[in-house]
């Protein structure tokens, strides 16, 4: 009997340190989110591209290990989506904003650079209009978005890559030929599809 009010005791005081620190762990959660969020949007826009002689061990092995890639047809582009944002792997290719994102499901949200050479990166992402598509490929799958929303916004304006209940969205961010401001490009999911080959190439 007393063995089994010891159990109860220990199980109510650990319950009852579950309910006072969720609210604090929760918080912390969400500031972690936010610092990762405005880190990659105000990342954007700065550093230089590297050439492929500066590309660290780590990041030409995520690449030949295979990653996401993004394809746009209307401004011909077909790059690699690398897992993390950092100065180095945005100045390589285009980067995911979020940890642990999964395609089709909730916001997907993808940093590029403004690129000084014609067509690399996200250098003609502010000629994409509504009503066009964008591919994203994982795997076998490609994810085909509409876009629905094209916007300038302010680096603080971080809700745009937050998610929306009800709605599976892709955002791409870049910056403007200043870098004062950022171009948000939104799409919505319309269809998924076997994918019929994948590059892994820069």
């Amino acid at each position: 009997m007393k063995k089994w009010k010891l159990i109860m005791g220990i199980m109510l005081v650990l319950v009852g340190v579950g309910l006072v620190g969720y609210p604090y762990y929760f918080h912390w959660e969400q500031e972690k989110e936010m610092e990762e969020l405005h880190f990659a949007i105000h990342a954007i826009s700065s550093g230089e591209e590297l050439n492929d002689a500066e590309i660290s061990l780590s990041i030409k092995k995520q690449i030949e290990n295979g990653v996401m890639r993004l394809k746009i047809p209307s401004i011909d582009l077909n790059q690699p989506v690398l897992p993390e944002t950092s100065e180095e792997s945005l100045n390589l290719a285009l980067t995911q904003i979020k940890a642990n994102q999964t395609p089709g499901e909730g916001n997907f949200t993808i940093a590029g650079h403004r690129s000084t050479k014609e067509g690399r990166h996200f250098n003609r992402l502010p000629k994409v209009k509504e009503g066009e598509t964008v591919i994203l490929i994982e795997g076998s799958k490609e994810y085909h978005y509409t876009i629905n929303n094209v916007i300038t916004v302010k680096p603080e304006r971080v809700d745009v890559l937050k998610d929306v209940e009800g709605q599976d969205l892709i955002t791409l961010v870049t910056c403007t030929i200043t870098g004062a401001d950022r171009i948000i490009v939104q799409g919505k999911l319309e269809d998924i599809k076997e994918s019929k080959s994948i590059n892994t190439k820069l």
